[in-house]
C-alpha cells in the first residue's frame, strides 16, 4: 500500500497518519513466529530487512506524527494520545 505515490497522497488527504516506528529487529521479534508471506524471500538480494528499509524512507515521508514504539502497545497509545492533545 505505502509503496505506491498514489496510495500515499490518498492517505495523505483523507487521514492523519502515524507511524509507530519500531527498529527491524523489534519488528521481526513482533511477528511470533507466525507465517508472514512478506517474511520470505522472493528472490537474490530480497530480505525483510530490505524491504524495511525501502519502505522505512516513504512512512517517514508521509506520517504526520511518528511514534518510537519499543514498548508496550498501552504506552505508545498514551504517547499517541499525548501528542494529539497537545496539538
Amino acid at each position: 500500500l505505502i509503496q505506491y505515490p498514489e496510495n500515499r497522497r490518498r492517505l495523505a488527504d483523507q487521514f492523519r497518519l502515524i507511524w509507530l516506528y519500531a527498529p527491524f529487529p523489534v519488528c521481526l521479534s513482533r511477528s511470533g513466529g507466525s507465517f508472514r508471506p512478506l517474511l520470505l524471500p522472493r528472490g537474490a538480494g530480497d530480505s525483510a530487512a530490505l524491504r524495511f528499509g525501502h519502505r522505512q524512507d516513504r512512512y517517514f515521508d508521509c506520517a504526520d506524527l511518528i511514534i518510537a514504539n519499543t514498548g508496550s502497545a498501552d504506552g505508545a497509545a498514551r504517547r499517541i494520545q499525548d501528542e494529539i492533545c497537545a496539538h
